[in-house]
């Protein structure tokens, strides 16, 4: 459609080209207006244990894939995962003194034999409880008879074997 510069329409006769045949033809065009945005969608965890991966696919979010663009799909993605079904057990060293007080240290196991598979954010610190090794025996001592001619008495008192009755 031609028009004037004062943007009446005007007759053909006033276009550049006044000649019917050189008018292009009407035509159509497809267009598409996308109303919908592409959002992620996550499956489970690949390994029910330990360390795995997720597939993360992204569906339109009308439902209807035409209905969003598909050059601007992000490509399914695979990032990792962790899932943790161990628990954290106590593990103790034998105490740090053969004969006497000492301490032990107490560190944190995964149950299932693999610390990966334990969530590291739950472990407990490793803590050092005091501890005694009783490492002497008790050893009799009787002193004389009290009466040196008839009835008399015996003490007797018990000693540790190391000198220390500390460590009995």
């Amino acid at each position: 459609m031609c028009f004037s510069f004062v943007f009446v329409r005007s007759s053909p006769r006033f276009c550049k080209t006044s000649n019917p045949a050189t008018r292009p033809a009407a035509a159509t065009y497809d267009c598409t207006n996308y109303c919908g945005t592409w959002v992620a969608s996550d499956s489970g965890c690949s390994n029910t244990c330990g360390t795995g991966s997720i597939t993360r696919s992204y569906v339109c979010s009308t439902g209807v894939a035409n209905q969003c663009n598909p050059a601007a799909q992000p490509a399914t993605e695979y990032p990792s995962c962790t899932t943790y079904c161990g628990s954290w057990v106590a593990s103790d060293s034998g105490c740090s003194n053969s004969c006497g007080a000492g301490f032990i240290t107490r560190s944190y196991i995964c149950n299932t034999g693999v610390d990966s598979q334990c969530d590291p954010g739950t472990r407990p610190a490793t803590t050092y409880p005091t501890c005694a090794t009783y490492c002497g025996a008790w050893v009799a001592s009787d002193s004389t008879c009290s009466n040196t001619c008839g009835a008399g008495s015996i003490t007797r008192s018990y000693v540790c074997s190391t000198g220390n009755s500390a460590n009995w």
